[in-house]
């Protein structure tokens, strides 16, 4: 819930996120103005990626999650055996960072990803 105070400050949704030197997110408050700002932005940006004839085209990007899911999937079926899987393999170390974990989004460096998403026992890979 947003709430407004004196100075036109927007306090919970409308705050700008940073990591501080202790690598904790230190927050400030963006003015109503900032908002209005960045959601005008927003709305024209994706209004200029839109066809004319109303929809949107572009390619579709996902991290490893997708690919280890549908591996695991595989997996607990038991269809991981009549499948050749030898490049679900080669992408996923190719993947895989020096930490032994993986991007959760396109360069940072797959710290977020490390503890919690390894989701992929690359030994029960044959």
């Amino acid at each position: 819930m947003q709430t407004q105070n004196s100075r036109s400050e927007v306090v919970g949704a409308g705050k700008q996120e940073s990591v501080g030197s202790n690598g904790h997110y230190n927050t400030h408050p963006l003015s109503v103005e900032q908002v209005q700002q960045a959601i005008a932005a927003s709305q024209s940006h994706i209004l200029s990626q839109q066809y004319d004839e109303g929809y949107w085209w572009a390619e579709l990007e996902s991290n490893v999650t997708i690919t280890a899911e549908v591996l695991l999937l595989h997996k607990i079926w038991g269809t991981d055996t009549s499948r050749s899987l030898h490049k679900v393999e080669q992408y996923l170390r190719r993947e895989q960072k020096e930490h032994g974990g993986w991007e959760l989004f396109y360069s940072d460096g797959g710290e977020h990803y490390h503890n919690h998403r390894r989701c992929c026992n690359f030994a029960t890979i044959d």
